[in-house]
């Protein structure tokens, strides 16, 4: 059986934490250009807020406490979260 490196096992909870925390506000932050060419209507806005509010907080909470439990917590949500992320792309395009 092969072994797994991920970046917890490579090199330590703390700096994978901080990378996925990274990556989360990365998409918050990218989450507005759609909106600003025109891509989705007005329908995305609730649902991207909801996730991307979610996306700070989790963010926040990996920061705040890097344990392999929190982070298990952690990704579950943040899939909900990206769950609603794509309802609110697919709410968007309705005109």
């Amino acid at each position: 059986m092969e072994k797994i490196r991920t970046l917890a096992v490579r090199y330590g909870e703390k700096k994978a934490a901080l990378s996925a925390a990274i990556f989360y506000i990365a998409a918050v932050v990218l989450t507005p250009v759609t909106w600003f060419l025109g891509l989705v209507s007005v329908f995305f806005v609730p649902f991207v807020l909801v996730t991307d509010v979610g996306l700070v907080v989790c963010s926040l909470l990996l920061i705040l406490d890097h344990s392999r439990e929190k982070a298990r917590r952690v990704k579950n949500v943040v899939l909900l979260l990206f769950l609603v992320g794509l309802l609110a792309y697919v709410c968007g395009v309705i005109k």
